[in-house]
């Protein structure tokens, strides 16, 4: 969901509590307040692979052996 829609929703639902207190009527949802909900894991446990904390994979590649066969030494060109 888009912090957009998530934003306006939270908003409109505010507006409306508000004016159902202002009206005397009771809260029907009352807001959640806890905020040891989103705390993180001390040390953390990841639950699958993160490619951002790998580090890069290095430029340079090692040289590739010679293939056996292709190899002749030139003495002379012959045209």
């Amino acid at each position: 969901m888009h912090h957009y829609i998530a934003d306006g929703t939270s908003g409109l639902h505010f507006i409306n509590i508000w004016l159902d207190v202002t009206r005397g009527l009771d809260v029907s949802i009352p807001p959640f307040i806890e905020r040891t909900v989103p705390r993180a894991c001390d040390p953390p446990r990841p639950i699958f692979d993160h490619i951002e904390y790998k580090p890069p994979p290095s430029m340079q590649t090692p040289e590739k052996p010679p293939k056996p066969g292709f190899e002749r030494e030139c003495s002379s060109v012959d045209f």
